[in-house]
């Protein structure tokens, strides 16, 4: 029977007991959640082309949710493939007491084997202490490989850090190092090249909101796949139908679209079809296979996940004669940097042409416009697929304009100070996207509702009627929608002079993390997207405004800020523009787009101040 690997030589194990020696106090627990005392990864590439990994954690839990990630620990394991042990499990109680944790076997007889490992009693100030190691005894599907990412620094602070990387000859390991991170230390064990970190005492990074940590944190990339052929043979092969696409695909194409129609209009009938009547999931029994599922299974569920949707859409495009290919890729959620050759990909989309020009399209995003991306996977790592030879693509970047709110409001101010106008408005991009997934389906009566919602929390005491929003099904065309926005009692009268806001569609508050005067980490920018609107309000014969024209620019390299108050032919003119771009805000740095953005909401909330040319009334 298989049994774990001896590995001692290339990583000597490191003894705890010093560490837990000396507690970290509360006020150094509690701004984290939890506190490392050693954290030691190992991964281990045979000369057999076979993989090992060895951890050993001293973790001290403290907040309700790092205690209840080890209320319970499960793995699984085939024996014929692999082998997990659980070689340490205590739990070190405030008092000085220890207790060894119990382990659970079960086993079944198709070679299945589970452990489960349940931590108790868990508490604030308790400390545990797992050490468990994993050997494969057969080389993956598409060779000998080894990869991984490994961050030097984390959110909670760690008094000892260390990573070990040993591959035996042939193979060699390629390392990217992220961030400023550390040179390892490099040496020959045997038929291993051993590249080893040992770090001590990594301050935590305490905040409410940082960017993803493999985009500014130092890290470690590794991988000993030489090139991404492997990878992509491996990849071509498993997210391909077995079968070619059939008559429920040729039905389905003849009964979407019509021979005279051009090729942009059949694509758009398809994806449309793809996007919204094909759901998102797969049956239980398919959840973990990462081979795609055949078409007439898809059409016939009319569900499927990313690369379900995908190979189907793909099935589709070939039947109207439109070149297309399957692109996997690393969304945002997983950091922006990439990655060496390896098999780390989480989504899949479509790449196809039309008309000349290159079309993305994320089949299982949802209801998302015709060449629209969600942001997510906007200027990301992709690997194409569908030729002889791995192609790696960086997909579209994120745009302003793509994702993009406009609205006109055109009214009248009336005689008793309520401010009522039409509002045209123009919405695209993911934007757009999350409006269709809320309303496509919705009743009339619920898409005012919703609206009135979604207004009314920008411009508190806002009231919407008359709402139309024709073509909301049709995703080759931006979202419009035209509405009527009354608020009752807009300007507040005293004696000869109104004060008022402008209702802005959207406001900037220093709120939330920008509340914050200093920060010691870089900050998110706000999502790439641009709001514009414009008021014309009408204003009544007797008033005039006071102290306009006003403007305000302001601009850095994440968000552009133009406002602009004026008159003109007896009417209250009102423009604004706001551009976001995606990005990483430096901490030293941080100061500057706060104070920008402190200048953009002052002007959001500038008071107009309106005159009343006759006496006011006794």
């Amino acid at each position: 029977m298989n049994w774990h690997r001896p590995l001692q030589e290339l990583a000597v194990p490191i003894d705890a007991a010093p560490l837990r020696a000396q507690l970290p106090a509360t006020e150094e627990v509690s701004p984290y959640g939890e506190f490392l005392l050693l954290e030691d990864h190992l991964y281990v590439l045979h000369r057999d082309g076979t993989y090992s990994f060895r951890l050993h954690l001293v973790v001290a839990p403290w907040s309700n949710q790092t205690l209840a990630n080890w209320d319970q620990l499960q793995r699984w394991f085939n024996v014929r493939q692999s082998r997990t042990t659980f070689r340490q499990a205590w739990l070190y109680h405030p008092d000085g007491s220890r207790r060894k944790q119990k382990v659970h076997h079960q086993s079944d007889q198709a070679g299945n084997h589970y452990l489960q490992l349940n931590f108790k009693p868990l508490q604030p100030g308790v400390v545990v202490e797992l050490e468990e190691q994993s050997d494969h005894f057969r080389v993956s599907d598409f060779g000998p490989a080894m990869w991984g990412q490994f961050l030097l620094q984390t959110g909670p602070p760690c008094r000892r850090r260390r990573l070990t990387i040993a591959a035996a000859k042939p193979f060699v390991t390629t390392i990217t190092q992220h961030h400023g991170a550390a040179d390892p230390v490099v040496r020959q064990q045997g038929d291993y090249q051993v590249h080893q970190w040992d770090l001590t005492d990594i301050p935590g990074i305490p905040g409410d909101l940082m960017p993803h940590s493999r985009d500014f944190l130092p890290w470690i990339d590794f991988s000993t796949v030489p090139s991404w052929r492997p990878i992509h043979r491996h990849l071509a092969k498993e997210l391909s139908p077995k079968t070619s696409s059939g008559e429920p695909v040729r039905s389905l194409v003849q009964r979407l679209t019509q021979p005279q129609q051009s090729p942009r209009e059949k694509l758009i009938a398809v994806h449309g079809h793809v996007a919204r009547e094909i759901r998102y999931g797969r049956p239980p029994a398919d959840m973990s296979s990462h081979q795609v599922r055949e078409p007439s299974d898809i059409l016939e569920e009319l569900r499927g996940d990313c690369k379900d949707k995908s190979a189907l859409l793909i099935q589709l495009l070939k039947e109207i004669s439109l070149p297309a290919r399957m692109a996997v890729v690393v969304t945002a959620d997983d950091g922006r940097t990439p990655y060496l050759p390896s098999l780390r990909f989480n989504h899949a989309i479509v790449k196809t042409e039309v008309d000349g020009r290159d079309v993305w399209i994320d089949p299982a995003a949802g209801p998302f416009g015709l060449g629209e991306l969600p942001r997510n996977v906007q200027g990301t790592q992709a690997l194409l697929l569908g030729s002889s030879e791995p192609e790696m693509v960086t997909t579209p970047p994120a745009r302003t304009r793509e994702h993009a709110i406009r609205r006109l409001f055109r009214g009248t101010l009336t005689p008793e100070g309520d401010y009522i106008a039409r509002v045209e408005a123009e919405i695209s991009g993911e934007i757009a996207a999350e409006f269709r997934m809320a309303l496509l389906d919705a009743p009339a009566e619920d898409r005012l509702k919703y609206w009135q919602r979604d207004v009314s929390e920008a411009i508190p005491g806002a009231e919407v009627s008359e709402l139309q929003m024709p073509h909301l099904e049709d995703l080759s065309q931006p979202v419009k929608a035209t509405y009527t926005l009354t608020l009752r009692h807009w300007a507040r009268r005293t004696k000869n002079v109104w004060v008022a806001r402008m209702p802005w569609g959207w406001t900037l508050n220093v709120s939330g993390a920008l509340a914050a005067v200093e920060r010691d980490h870089p900050l998110p920018s706000p999502l790439t997207c641009s709001l514009w609107e414009r008021h014309e309000l009408q204003l009544p014969p007797d008033v005039r405004p006071y102290g306009l024209p006003f403007q305000r620019q302001l601009s850095s390299p994440w968000m552009k800020y133009h406002c602009r108050l004026g008159t003109r032919a007896g009417a209250l003119i009102a423009v604004r523009q706001i551009s976001f771009r995606n990005g990483i805000i430096p901490s030293e740095r941080y100061r500057e787009h706060r104070d920008n953005w402190a200048a953009a909401s002052a002007a959001d909330q500038l008071d107009i101040l309106l005159m009343l040319r006759r006496p006011a009334e006794p």
